[in-house]
Parts: C-alpha cells; sequence; structure tokens
C-alpha cells in the first residue's frame, strides 16, 4: 500500500472556472474556516464563517465570500450524513500520466485509453459497438459525446452530445457499465465539491436520454480531483481516482470493493471522528472490518492473479472466478476433473462466441456500406448470426454456472 501523507488539504471557494483539457481553476481558502472545511469539521467552520461575516456587515464590508463558504459547508454537512460504508482493499500513488496501470479489470469490462494529450479519457465498450468521448462544445466546455458502431458516426438520441445529465462546466472520464445503461463520469459541477466530482446516471430507454446525474458523495469525492470510476462486476472490484492528498503531477487510485446499492452510514449512532474517517479515507484502514477481511483477502487475490498474468503475457489459460476467494487461470487449478472437462467446453464455446461476435459486426460493418441489393441478400444472414450468439452467449452463461457447481460440491 502506497500513499502519500496530507502536506496541504485546502479547500475552494466554489468561483470555478471551466476550461478545455484543463481542470477546473479554483480560488484557494486557507483561512481557518476553510482549513476546518477541509477537515469536514462542519461545526466548527460554520462558527467561525458567521463570526466572520458578522463583523464584515458590521464594518460595511463585502460578505460575498463568506456566503460562498458557509453554503459550501452546508452542502458538506449533508454529504457527510450520506456518507457510503464502501470497503477500500488498498491504494496506489503513481504519476498522472500513468494513473491507468493500476485499472486492472478484466477484457469483458471494455478498454480505457488517454485521450485529448492526456486531459481525458476515452471509454470503449469490449465489442467495439460503443464509445464514449471527451469533446469541447461551441461554449469550449468539456462534453461527452457518444458513438455507435463501427463506423465512427456519432449518434444519440438527442444529439452529438449526450444529454440530460443536468450538470455543469466540464465532464470529463466516462466509464459505462456492462449492462449499457449505467454511466459513471466526473464533471465540475456549480453543486458539487468544487473540482472534479464522481457522478452517475442511468439511461432511459423511453425518452432516449440519461437521467440527472447524481454527485457520488464522499468517500468518492474530496475537496480535489476525484475521477475514473471504474467497477468491474466479473471480479467483485472498483478504482476511482483522485489527486487528494497529493503534490503536484502525483495521482492516488483506491481500490474498493462495489456495494450493490449505496450503504450509508448510522450518522447518528458513530462517532464523528469515525464518520470522518469514512468519508476522507484516512486512513483507508478505517473500512476495514473482520466481517470484510474474506472479501479483501479475496479481491487482493485476483488482482495478484491477473498482475502475475500480465508480467507472463498473460499466459493463463482463462479466467473464472469459482468462489468469493478463488479465480482460476489454468486447468491445472481445478480439483474436480468433470469440472475440468466442463472448463474445456467453456473455454472453447467463448472462443466460438468471440469469433461469431467479430463475424457479426465484420457483416453490420459490410451492410451499412452496400447498396441496397446487397443488402437484402445479407439480411438474413445477419438474423441468423444474431439468434446464434444470443443462443451461445447463454449457453456460456450455462456452463459457467455448471463448472462452479461441479468444482465446489
Amino acid at each position: 500500500m502506497k500513499y502519500y501523507l496530507l502536506l496541504a488539504y485546502l479547500v475552494i471557494c466554489p468561483a470555478l472556472a471551466c476550461a478545455q483539457g484543463t481542470f477546473p481553476i479554483v480560488n484557494i481558502d486557507s483561512t481557518a474556516a476553510g482549513v476546518c472545511l477541509s477537515q469536514l469539521n462542519y461545526a466548527r467552520a460554520e462558527s467561525l464563517i458567521r463570526k466572520e461575516m458578522a463583523t464584515a456587515k458590521r464594518q460595511k464590508k463585502p460578505t460575498e465570500r463568506m456566503e460562498l463558504l458557509l453554503k459550501q459547508c452546508n452542502k458538506g454537512k449533508a454529504m457527510l450524513r450520506n456518507t457510503d460504508r464502501v470497503v477500500v482493499v488498498d491504494s496506489t500513488v503513481l504519476p498522472k500520466q500513468e494513473f491507468l496501470s493500476a485499472y486492472m479489470f478484466s477484457p469483458e469490462v471494455g478498454s480505457i485509453t488517454m485521450d485529448n494529450n492526456g486531459q481525458s479519457t476515452c471509454y470503449t465498450s469490449e465489442l467495439g459497438n460503443r464509445t464514449i468521448r471527451v469533446r469541447p462544445t461551441n461554449d469550449s466546455i468539456l462534453a461527452l459525446q457518444m458513438l455507435y458502431g463501427d463506423s465512427g458516426t456519432l449518434s444519440t438520441a438527442n444529439g452529438s452530445f449526450v444529454k440530460g445529465l443536468d450538470v455543469t462546466g466540464d465532464t470529463n472520464y466516462p466509464f459505462m457499465m456492462m449492462d449499457g445503461v449505467t454511466l459513471y463520469f466526473a464533471a465540475a459541477d456549480k453543486e458539487g465539491l468544487g473540482h472534479y466530482d464522481l457522478y452517475v446516471t442511468r439511461f432511459d430507454a423511453e425518452s432516449g436520454s440519461f437521467y440527472a446525474a447524481e454527485n457520488l458523495g464522499f468517500p468518492y469525492n474530496s475537496y480535489a480531483n476525484d475521477y475514473l470510476l471504474v467497477i468491474d462486476e466479473l471480479n467483485g472490484v472498483g478504482w476511482f481516482a483522485s489527486d487528494r492528498y497529493q503534490p503536484e503531477g502525483m495521482v492516488c487510485v483506491y481500490t474498493f470493493i462495489p456495494n450493490a446499492s449505496r450503504h450509508p452510514v448510522d450518522f447518528e449512532n458513530t462517532d464523528a471522528s469515525v464518520v470522518t474517517e469514512w468519508a476522507t479515507l484516512r486512513p483507508i484502514r478505517s473500512t476495514w472490518t473482520a466481517e470484510n477481511e474474506p472479501q479483501r483477502i479475496s479481491v487482493r487475490q485476483r488482482l495478484a492473479l491477473r498482475s502475475a498474468d500480465a508480467d507472463q503475457g498473460g499466459k493463463g489459460d482463462f479466467e473464472l472466478v469459482v468462489n468469493d476467494l478463488y479465480t482460476y487461470s489454468r486447468f491445472s487449478d481445478f480439483r474436480n476433473a468433470e469440472a475440468r472437462e466442463l472448463c474445456k467446453e467453456w473455454v472453447q464455446k467463448r472462443k466460438n462466441l468471440n469469433a461469431l461476435s467479430t463475424q457479426l459486426d465484420e457483416l453490420r460493418s459490410s451492410f451499412a456500406n452496400s447498396n441496397r441489393t446487397k443488402q437484402n441478400g445479407m439480411r438474413q444472414q445477419i438474423l441468423d448470426l444474431e439468434k446464434r450468439v444470443e443462443q451461445l452467449a447463454h449457453e456460456v452463461a450455462q456452463a459457467e454456472k455448471d463448472i462452479r457447481r461441479k468444482e465446489l460440491q
């Protein structure tokens, strides 16, 4: 585990200046109230702000700065009460230009690459049929764009740029779950904590637009830049990046165990200092309990396995999550001979499925670029192949369940 101690944790006045390709520029407030805000000591911060405001009013001086800080204080108090009880397994500090190397997710999750000279990321689904990238609008605000298919043609239900998010300022660092509906991204919104905050939204098929995004709050967000949340459902692990507590140019990537649904703290019955530790992840050990130890061990084992395979050039035969404690990558890992034979069939079916999916994608691309006569001859072929892909995908999923059942019986 690697992380730097806090050198200077400064709070902001929410006067965001969004600029293409850069983090939002903020005004730093290092007053006593600002320091209390940065430490999530909102009661003390509010007391100091109100005293300063009263003095300014008596002296007939401007109070805009204090009003902004007070708004930030009230916002933070509300977020603190709803802090998510998430288990953070580990953290890794590395240069910002290298931060993607800490995301060790499965190929099925898709791919994420740096874009715009390292100022944003681009997400592409495993099959390559959906891409979400970041581009400036006419107002020089960074926004998310959705691309469908292999042709690279921009297409969303409501125009080139993603609509319905209901956030202001730059949006960046997109990631879509395997369900093709849930979208995570970072935004510099006026209602956030400042800098980049992490948000989640979902696609509404009926309206063809996304729902208004929800700020993830603590501990995912802080008074620094927090971005690129990725969840690997197959391995039950997630990551997000943050430059909280870090010197310039460095980033901390947190590895966590995603909750099936939000698990807020019992704010009324938990010591305030403990809640603050959970909200700030200082230390991440504060999220550990005896009950979640098996989960943490399992995640570390899976990540170690992926790292070992990567070091060996990915020479594992496959990757199969058997249960919370074991992930197999070679046929020799099996104890049950019948499960081993089923796994060999499963591996072959996955290869067939990947080959058919590639063939289907190529056929669809060819269809889009063909004249009407050729298209008429290709329609039934595409329909037949789609049915075969759907059936084979079902067989692969069922085979995986059968393997686990045999191995664990």
